[in-house]
């Protein structure tokens, strides 16, 4: 597989969850709990938080995890900024 196809198919994955407003903010902290117990660390960003091993994989422009809280939402995805 071609490091673009890699890219692609990463970059199609996403996950939404509906959630009742008051439990969002308690079940956003336990998907960011489960992931930082994969040894990645969480970084706060305005939505929410970009999951990677270290501030650098962002300014590199690596794919890396993004989880965002938006009224009674949780998102999930792989980011990929050259996509």
């Amino acid at each position: 597989m071609e490091l673009e196809d890699m890219r692609k198919s990463l970059s199609s994955i996403a996950i939404v969850v509906f959630v009742p407003p008051d439990d969002a903010p308690k079940l956003a902290e336990h998907v960011r709990e489960a992931v930082e117990g994969t040894g990645l660390k969480a970084f706060v960003r305005a939505e929410g938080y970009a999951f990677m091993q270290s501030e650098e994989i962002g300014r590199l422009g690596l794919p890396h995890l993004r989880l965002a809280l938006i009224e009674g939402r949780i998102s999930m995805w792989v980011r990929d900024p050259y996509k």
